[in-house]
């Protein structure tokens, strides 16, 4: 069988025949998002437009779905949303695009018997149907220690995942390493629209916004006030305290392309198979979003938000670890090793102190400071060869210019312990 490529089965405003969009091999090659598309025949504005050559698009732009217009005085042009600047205009179809390519088109792939002989092909047949739009994914992502891990949607109906050929997703997280933030100037509670802050020079109109356990939307500044949407991307209004903290999230687009049928495929090499892991180093992840693309247009989006976690979110963090040693038997002394520092700028997951040989007749207790924090004091009790656990969700990041030190300001009494190590994973 042969594919031939046709137009889309939904009215296109003004085009009379043609103008199909494919991809375009030499556009892919250089990294530009920009598709092939066929000669054809349109009217706009009530001129004709009649190419003798198939026409070359501009540029459409990254991590979005796009509309295609033309206007008979500016020509070719992209959309954001499915309405065309001017009236008249005339609608070609759309294109779904990555960072760099397309990965998605408004068009027909319809199976024709390949001639043979003196055998002519005259027609393309009837429209095939495309199944209509997707329905909702179900999705997942889980963190790692440097980046997220992306799993394949599922559907509850897959009628129409046949063609689906993109997915999209959208995470809303805050760099634990540089993060945005301003307290509350007073308290708030669950039904209150507007909060008064310390300030908003760090912050943006229309800010999707963390809020202890809710997420909130700043709109309507005034100095250091702001009016809020309540209870965003499905977390739940709270009361919160005066001096909470304010973080400002950012969206970071992950996008995806398929293989037309992937996701009928059962078994091994299919969507329960795949994976894709991305790297997002130090970052908490509030909500995230998730939205497929098949001919026939994009799906609704679904929404998981993961701020109601012990974390208030999901940590990437940086990966690996920093252990600050004292050798030999133990005794009490400030600055107990030289102190260490960090070769780029790193949040901190927790710490824990452990010995060799453990104390008798007290504890070992030890002060850790990073840079200008004082963190707190590991204790290790007599008998045994390690510490509590310090969590660091709460901590500032550690700068490269902040020194880690540790004060050892108590051994045990009848054997003070040997062979110390405080291990600060990051």
């Amino acid at each position: 069988m042969t594919v031939v490529y046709a137009a889309p089965n939904f009215e296109r405003t003004g085009v009379v025949a043609g103008f199909v969009l494919s991809r375009d091999g030499y556009f892919e090659l250089l990294g530009m998002r920009i598709p092939a598309i066929s000669r054809g025949v349109l009217f706009a504005q009530g001129a004709m437009y009649r190419p003798a050559v198939a026409p070359t698009l501009p540029e459409a732009d990254a991590n979005q779905q796009s509309w295609l217009y033309y206007n008979s005085s500016t020509g070719f042009y992209w959309a954001d949303t499915m309405t065309p600047a001017t009236a008249g205009d005339a609608f070609l179809g759309w294109i779904v695009c990555d960072a760099d390519t397309v990965i998605g088109f408004s068009r027909q792939e319809i199976e024709v018997p390949a001639p043979e002989g003196n055998v002519t092909v005259i027609g393309l047949g009837a429209v095939l149907p495309q199944g209509g739009l997707p329905g909702e994914p179900v999705f997942s992502i889980a963190a790692w220690p440097g980046g997220l891990e992306f799993f394949a949607p599922s559907f509850t109906d897959l009628s129409a995942a046949r063609t689906i050929r993109a997915a999209k997703f959208t995470v809303w997280a805050w760099d634990e390493t540089a993060p945005v933030t301003a307290q509350l100037s007073g308290g708030i509670d669950a039904d209150d629209t507007s909060l008064g802050t310390d300030d908003l020079s760090g912050f943006t109109e229309g800010d999707y916004c963390v809020l202890d356990s809710e997420i909130v939307r700043v709109f309507d500044f005034v100095g250091s006030t702001a009016m809020i949407d309540r209870a965003q991307l499905e977390s739940s209004a709270a009361t919160h305290s005066s001096g909470a903290t304010l973080i400002r999230l950012a969206p970071h687009v992950f996008s995806f392309s398929f293989p037309e049928g992937f996701f009928l495929l059962t078994g091994a090499g299919g969507p329960g198979d795949w994976t894709s892991w991305q790297v997002f180093r130090a970052m908490r992840v509030c909500a995230a979003l998730c939205s497929v693309v098949n001919a026939v247009g994009e799906s609704p989006v679904a929404i998981a938000h993961y701020t109601d976690t012990a974390d208030q979110g999901l940590r990437t963090l940086s990966g690996g670890q920093v252990d600050v040693q004292v050798q030999g038997v133990l005794g009490v002394v400030s600055e107990a090793a030289p102190p260490t520092y960090l070769a780029q700028t790193s949040s901190v997951l927790d710490i824990q102190a452990f010995v060799k040989q453990a104390p008798t007749g007290a504890a070992i207790t030890v002060d850790v400071t990073l840079g200008p924090l004082g963190v707190g004091t590991l204790t290790i009790a007599a008998g045994e060869t390690e510490s509590d656990v310090i969590d660091g969700r709460g901590f500032p990041p550690i700068l490269t210019t902040h020194p880690i030190t540790i004060d050892i300001t108590q051994v045990g009494s009848t054997f003070p312990g040997e062979e110390l190590v405080v291990r600060i994973r990051l």
